[in-house]
């Protein structure tokens, strides 16, 4: 959108550049602070259900205005116990992009006037924040796998890595500079073209690469902390920016129209829906888990029928609380929003190009 923009020769406006940002995202995600925060400790009851659920309770009344601010990730941080106490759980991703977001002009630009130079300052950040990233598991000794586990800790993950900024930004770097690829590819600027079997292999080795990277995780689970710390170090810096670098590859097939039954599925109109739905899904999904899980009264046996019944019952009822929340909240406020915005427009327009008085002569 910001090099569509700058090509128009439109003033790039910075501020309602963050504030349309904000107001995007802002609405639905205050409504489900106000769910998690003050409604959802009403809705059930069990022997667990108020020492848990009053403790989700706690956390939104001392965390709500850094939420709102997205800077949770970086405050009311507990370092006795590795936790940081956030609202809404999932909420350290729109804190990342929040902040990202804000110092994107830094690199767009740099990118718009000279590509190259900007082009030097996204790699180099992006590599950069590789290397932050092995310095930082490195040091303060991360062990990689799972977040949560039995039989080691690994609790100092999630503030220290999963949640930092500072070391997990790589995977935006790499997309601001596909971005700019397939900006200059739909322009004409530069020509896309792949042979059948070079396509091919690389559709082969995309895949494989993120299947490896998810299966990873297993072998540092199985291997229960007894890896050197500079293997650990190395998976935690590269998993993500790997795993970014296959779907880049998807995109660019896709959009360059050598995306073939990838390309068809996702573009199905059901798609279209649940891409409209995927930022309530993102909201509304961990405030389900708690729910379900604060208010158990019995002791739960696994089974595989019982995962897979969770699993599909977490889709369907997060799709229609996805829905809700965008016809009450996501869709209203847009509206309004995109109505303030054009008026705003026309009255920039009539002060820009004032009427001719016709009573003069």
């Amino acid at each position: 959108g910001f090099l569509r923009l700058k090509k128009t020769n439109k003033t790039f406006n910075i501020p309602m550049f963050y504030l349309k940002r904000y107001l995007r995202i802002t609405p639905a995600f205050a409504v489900m602070m106000l769910v998690d925060g003050v409604l959802l400790y009403h809705f059930s009851s069990g022997p667990l259900w108020k020492m848990l659920s009053g403790q989700h309770r706690d956390n939104c009344s001392s965390n709500w205005l850094p939420g709102l601010l997205y800077i949770s990730n970086y405050i009311h941080f507990d370092f006795s116990s590795n936790i940081i106490n956030f609202c809404v759980m999932q909420s350290w991703f729109l804190n990342t992009y929040m902040q990202l977001f804000l110092l994107s002009p830094l690199l767009l630009i740099p990118l718009h006037k000279k590509p190259k130079i900007g082009l030097f300052l996204i790699f180099t950040c992006f590599f950069g924040m590789i290397f932050a990233s092995f310095t930082n598991a490195y040091l303060n000794k991360l062990k990689s796998g799972y977040l949560l586990t039995v039989t080691r800790k690994t609790e100092k993950n999630f503030p220290l890595d999963y949640t930092a900024t500072h070391v997990r930004s790589a995977s935006y770097f790499l997309g601001m500079a596909l971005g700019y690829y397939i900006f200059i590819i739909k322009e004409g600027q530069v020509k896309f073209s792949v042979s059948k079997p070079v396509r091919l292999l690389f559709w082969v080795l995309s895949t494989a690469l993120m299947v490896s990277i998810v299966f990873s995780f297993v072998i540092f689970q199985a291997v229960n902390g007894d890896t050197p710390q500079i293997v650990d170090s190395l998976h935690i810096a590269l998993h993500r920016p790997l795993f970014s670098l296959g779907v880049s590859w998807f995109i660019l097939m896709c959009i360059t129209g050598y995306g073939g039954f990838v390309n068809k599925f996702l573009s199905m109109p059901v798609m279209k829906v649940f891409g409209t739905l995927t930022y309530g899904i993102f909201l509304t999904h961990f405030t389900l888990q708690v729910y379900q899980m604060n208010r158990i009264k019995v002791p739960l046996h696994f089974t595989r029928f019982n995962f897979v019944t969770l699993v599909v019952s977490d889709v369907v009822i997060s799709l229609l609380t996805a829905f809700l929340l965008f016809v009450l909240v996501e869709a209203p406020f847009s509206q309004l929003f995109n109505w303030f915005l054009a008026k705003e427009n026309q009255k920039e327009d009539k002060e820009s190009h004032p009427t001719p008085n016709t009573t003069e002569f």
